[in-house]
Parts: structure tokens; C-alpha cells; sequence
């Protein structure tokens, strides 16, 4: 039986905003009850195709997560649907400036997102003035609150992505490596924002230390990820279920390195969802990485400084396994770690791709 994929709890709050957005919009580009907003039939069936487009665009953001040009491309697509029928349809169109925000806020990774995501307010504000868009300012000269409606549906949108909390369980995998998947210890469990230990006696040293400071940890994060021979859970999924293997990786330039053949659920999991989630250490010394694709290189194409990184790092060279293995790029979005209880308040040190400390 296929194991059925876990629901977020922001996916319905999110997929129910864009959806009444929609049923909102198409009501102001259909007639009824006597309200006739000035469209033609033709017009009324390509300002709801449009609209209808641009929802599912929307939903594309929240629950994906695209990089480099893939996700580029979708937000000049979204920016098309929301103010090229302009072109069509005049001053009666009104553009869902509310959806380009939150697209902003999805496409660019870290502090200054919000500053872009202001810019494309003062953008959206700018073109309904030039084209004398009504709605703007009302019949006493107070300026239509459109932008504080904007603000509130591109955050609710966007934070449907971005939560700070423990994700749920482990969504993906790849292919298993050499040793099977007997390398590494069980996975820590979540309850909520709480971790609660496995009833096993802790390794000397380690039972209840003072914290380490944050800097202190990112330094351990970067001494598991740049130590030889880095072994790592990665964990992908798609609708047939999560998927969760031991690998090797290399850390370079920034970006985790993998390996595997390119026919495997990982790759091909990673393909289709473009993130995977990898874990280094045991269930007191926990790292967790929220990763983002970035590129992938067949071993025979990589660049230098992949393939040759890749097997100074690692025990093993993909370019003798032959054609069918990848290299797999993947950029850090979340890295979060903590030893016991008491360092679970400042777990999370990097977040949309910015180290915190």
C-alpha cells in the first residue's frame, strides 16, 4: 500500500486563500445579481482563464520549492498574468498585486526579501497610477487601503512556506550507498516545538551540558559537514511516498555535494520536488538541513571543482562508476542543531539561505 503524504498544517489555510482570491476576482469580471462590471463574453472567459492561472501559479510557489532560473522564469510569469492584461483589458482590469508580493517573498531567500517585496508594492502602486487604475482613491481622497490587503495575503501566503518550527516527518530519500542503510543512528523524534529523547542512556559527557552559544554550534555544523568521508540521512519524497537513505557528501563552496545514479528514487525525487532534507549526527548531536537543488551535473559534464572536490572529500570517485551517476547541488535553506533540551530555543542558525550568527 502507498504511504500517503503528510498534510502541513499550512497547506489548507494557503490553498483556501488563493481559492477564495480567485472566486473574489471572478466575480468582478462576471455579471451577476445586476452587477455588470464592463466585460464582453469573450473578455469574461479570458479574465477568468487568467485568474484561474495565476492561482495555480501562486500555489506552485507556496508548495514548491524552485531555484536559479526555474524559479526566475515562474516569477516573470506570474508578473505577465497579473498585469499583462492590461494590454487587453484597459483600466477594467484589476491585477492581483497581492500575489507578485508573496511570489517575491518566495523566490528571494533571506533578509532582504521583504525590502523587494516592498519594492514590488511601490511597483504594483506606481502602474495603477500611471494608468489610472480606479479603486485608488475614493470619493473623499483617501487613498484605498489595497496596500495594507497586499501586505497581509502576500504574508499569510508566504508563511505558508516559511515556518521557523520543526518540519514534520522525513519526506524523501535517494539511493541507498555502499553500506545499506545500517550507517547511522535512529532519527530524532518532534513533538511540536519540544524534542522529547528516546529512552536511551546518553553518552559520557554528554547528559544535560550548559548550551553552546550559537557560534559555537555553527562551528560544529561546519566541522560535521567538512570532516572526510561526511555521511548523511538524506530524505525526499513525492506522492508516492517519503523515501530515506544513508549518502556521502561533500561540502563546497557552500553548497552540499551528492552522488547517486541518476535512475534512483532519490535523483528522481529530488528532481520532481527540488529539496531534500539531510541529518548528520546521532539523536544528542543533531544537525538537520532543509536543502534546495540547485544544479545537476552528470559526473562526465561536472566542473572541476565538483568532481575533484567531490573525491578529495569522500572515500569514493563517481567518475569511475560510469555515465548514469549525477551530481547533485544542493543549497542550505534551514540548518538547525542541538544537542539536549536546553539548546532547542535557538536550534534554527540558518534560515532562507543567511547564517543567523
Amino acid at each position: 500500500m502507498t504511504a500517503s503524504r503528510p498534510i502541513r498544517l499550512a497547506t489548507i489555510p494557503v490553498v483556501l486563500c488563493v481559492a477564495l482570491y480567485c472566486v473574489y476576482r471572478i466575480l468582478e469580471v462576471v455579471p451577476w445579481g445586476g452587477y455588470d462590471p464592463g466585460f464582453d463574453p469573450g473578455g469574461q472567459v479570458l479574465a477568468t482563464g487568467v485568474i484561474l492561472a495565476t492561482g495555480a501559479v501562486q500555489l506552485r510557489f507556496a508548495f514548491t520549492r524552485l531555484s536559479g532560473l526555474r524559479a526566475g522564469a515562474l516569477l516573470g510569469a506570474q508578473v505577465l498574468l497579473v498585469y499583462g492584461p492590461y494590454l487587453v483589458f484597459g483600466s477594467l482590469w484589476d491585477p492581483s498585486g497581492a500575489f507578485v508580493v508573496a511570489a517575491v517573498l518566495l523566490t528571494f531567500a533571506g533578509r532582504y526579501s521583504w525590502a523587494v517585496a516592498a519594492f514590488a508594492v511601490l511597483c504594483d502602486l506606481t502602474v495603477r497610477v500611471l494608468l489610472d487604475q480606479p479603486g485608488i482613491v475614493d470619493a473623499d481622497g483617501v487613498v484605498y487601503p489595497r496596500v495594507a490587503y497586499s501586505a497581509i495575503v502576500a504574508v499569510v501566503l508566504a508563511r505558508g512556506r516559511h515556518q521557523d518550527g520543526p518540519a514534520g516527518p522525513a519526506q524523501g530519500g535517494s539511493r541507498a550507498s555502499a553500506g545499506g542503510q545500517g550507517r547511522g543512528r535512529r532519527q530524532a523524534d518532534h513533538d511540536g516545538a519540544r524534542r522529547r529523547h528516546r529512552p536511551e542512556p546518553p553518552p559520557a559527557g554528554m547528559t544535560n551540558p550548559e548550551p553552546r552559544p550559537p557560534a559555537i554550534r555553527r562551528a560544529d555544523v561546519l566541522a560535521k559537514l567538512t570532516a572526510p568521508v561526511a555521511d548523511a540521512w538524506v530524505a525526499t519524497g513525492t506522492a508516492d511516498g517519503p523515501y530515506l537513505v544513508p549518502l556521502t557528501l561533500a561540502w563546497l563552496r557552500e553548497r552540499i555535494v551528492l552522488a547517486t545514479d541518476g535512475r534512483s528514487r532519490t535523483a528522481t525525487n529530488i528532481a520532481a520536488t527540488g529539496t531534500a532534507r539531510l541529518a548528520l549526527g546521532g539523536t544528542r548531536d543533531v544537525v538537520m538541513i532543509d536543502a534546495v537543488l540547485e544544479e545537476t551535473f552528470p559526473v562526465a559534464q561536472a566542473p572541476s571543482w565538483v568532481a575533484d572536490g567531490y573525491a578529495t572529500g569522500t572515500d569514493w570517485d563517481p567518475r569511475s562508476a560510469g555515465g548514469a551517476y549525477l551530481y547533485l547541488l544542493l543549497r542550505p535553506d534551514r540548518i538547525q542543531a542541538w544537542r539536549e533540551e536546553n539548546e532547542l530555543a535557538d536550534r534554527t542558525l540558518m534560515r532562507d539561505g543567511v547564517w543567523l550568527s
